[in-house]
């Protein structure tokens, strides 16, 4: 069983690697940018004893279909509400954050795997992938907490007026307003003498 389970985290390890630094591809009819690849998935079988494993391990490899799930709700809300088209640049962020984040736990359920039940691990050469999900996981945090610092320098973001002194700005611009349309039509009136 945990040589089955490490083949499912393999690919979905792929998969999430391929979500994270998907590159994207621009729509020549509407400008958008769009995505390239699919986000992965992962099912189990119903007939699976999950008794064989440790009661952490069962519920850290039960719940990666809600991770998926749970990813792909947000980065929907996002795509909804969020800044928008045509970049769509914080739905993207928030699918290569979340789709990171589940490819780290995938590689940390495989080295357990190997670990307790001595399933060898897939040769990846040079390729790194637990450390480009990390790297990926701190460029997106490092962007965020700079947008958060921009928004907070901002004081339009944060001030707030009431509706008093909304009132009273409105009040004393039409009393500047009346003066200065006053002193024009006397103006405009002693010319006309």
């Amino acid at each position: 069983m945990a040589f089955s389970l490490t083949t499912q985290l393999d690919e979905l390890i792929l998969g999430c690697m391929d979500v994270a630094f998907d590159s994207l591809q621009e729509d020549y009819e509407t400008g958008e940018y769009c995505s390239t690849v699919t986000p992965p998935s992962i099912t189990f079988k119903d007939d699976i004893d999950w008794t064989v494993f440790p009661r952490d391990t069962q519920f850290r490899v039960r719940s990666l279909p809600n991770q998926i799930d749970a990813a792909r709700r947000s980065v929907a809300h996002q795509f909804e509400y969020g800044e928008g088209p045509p970049y769509f640049g914080d739905a993207f962020l928030e699918r290569e954050y979340r789709f990171s984040l589940i490819g780290l736990e995938a590689i940390a359920l495989n080295d357990q795997m190997a670990a307790e039940y001595k399933v060898p691990k897939l040769d990846r050469g040079a390729w790194a992938p637990r450390t480009s999900f990390e790297v990926k996981i701190a460029n997106v945090e490092r962007i965020r907490a700079e947008a958060a610092e921009l928004k907070n320098k901002r004081d339009w973001f944060k001030k707030r007026i009431t509706i008093e002194e909304l009132a009273k700005r409105h009040a004393d611009s039409q009393a500047a307003l009346d003066a200065a349309t006053n002193e024009h039509r006397q103006k405009v009136h002693g010319l006309r003498r």
